[in-house]
This record gives structure tokens, C-alpha cells and sequence, in this order.
């Protein structure tokens, strides 16, 4: 199982860089950057390019073999999400999580269709039903859950058979901190 750092809630795409090579000279393997809705990232995606350090110390970049984790908290609408979403493909990230609010069902179901970078989904979702309801339509290509919103370790259980009845990945996350 791959842990990963996770950045704070960035104002800029701008402040992912720094970040990313601090994970990797902490021994990460991955990381993953986080915008929060009342960040100015929105509609440029030229900036979501693989990290480089860029630091007065001449930090070498995160490279090609460090895993990018990508999530807007459903800061897009559907057009920004599919032009973000290429210049994910392009730069090899392996997640884009929830890139749209969870109730726009429809256009998570396009937004999949149209690139290869894996959507994640299901941290706003707070039943297995709903989860059943979004793998049946297509609507994600990873099942993220989080335990305190699905009943716990047994919801948590329940989500991940789901999951593993369709072969899909499933992320459990919980709130809290690295230390």
C-alpha cells in the first residue's frame, strides 16, 4: 500500500512544487496536491506541469518516477474539469479527485469518457447505495470513502467489497494530519 503526502488546502498551484520535493526528500513516494474552492487555480491549467523545485538550493525535480495526486475539492465545472484534466493526462498524474461537486453525476459520468487520468470520487458520498449508484452509471474510475461518512469500519468494509465486486480501487480516507 503507497502512502502519500497531501498538501494543506494551496491558494496556488504555484505552492504545490515546493511541497511535492519536500515530500520526496521526506521519503515519499507520492504526493498529492489540494485546492481549496477559494483558491485562484481555477481556470489555468498550464500551471499543473510535473513540479520542479525551482528553490534557491537548486532542488532537483520530483522526476518522472514520483506519483501525482491531483484534487481540486470539486472546484471545476465540467469544461474547466476536461481542460485540466488533459494537462493531467499529459504530466502522468494518477488521480483526479473529486474535480466536480459529487451531485453533478452527469458529468463525472462525461468528464470519464473523455480523459485517462483515473477519477476519484466519494468522499461527499454518505451511502453504499450512492456509491452502488455511481459505479452502476460510470461515474468513477477509483471509490474514495470516507469512514466517518459511511458508518465507520463497517460502512468502510461494506464500500470496499463494492468496490472489489467491480474491480475497482478504493481509497479509504479519514480526516487528520501527518506528523
Amino acid at each position: 500500500m503507497l502512502a502519500y503526502a497531501s498538501s494543506l488546502h494551496l491558494a496556488t498551484i504555484e505552492d504545490f512544487a515546493p511541497q511535492a520535493v519536500q515530500a520526496k526528500s521526506e521519503g515519499f513516494r507520492a504526493t498529492r496536491s489540494i485546492l481549496g474552492a477559494d483558491s485562484t487555480h481555477r481556470r489555468n491549467d498550464s500551471r499543473l506541469r510535473r513540479p520542479h523545485g525551482g528553490d534557491q538550493n537548486g532542488a532537483q525535480a520530483v522526476g518522472d518516477e514520483f506519483t501525482l495526486l491531483f484534487d481540486p475539492v470539486q472546484g471545476y465545472n465540467l469544461f474547466e474539469a476536461i481542460k485540466v484534466g488533459e494537462v493531467l493526462d499529459e504530466n502522468g498524474y494518477v488521480s483526479f479527485e473529486d474535480p466536480l461537486p459529487s451531485t453533478d453525476i452527469e458529468g463525472l459520468i462525461q468528464l470519464r469518457q473523455k480523459l485517462r487520468v483515473p477519477v476519484e470520487v466519494g468522499e461527499f458520498l454518505f451511502s453504499i447505495q450512492g456509491f452502488a449508484e455511481y459505479i452502476r452509471r460510470g461515474a468513477m474510475d477509483i471509490v474514495r470513502l470516507i469512514g466517518d461518512n459511511v458508518g465507520g469500519i463497517s460502512g468502510s468494509f461494506r464500500v470496499a467489497q463494492l468496490a472489489d465486486a467491480f474491480g475497482m480501487p478504493c481509497t479509504p480516507h479519514n480526516w487528520g494530519q501527518r506528523v
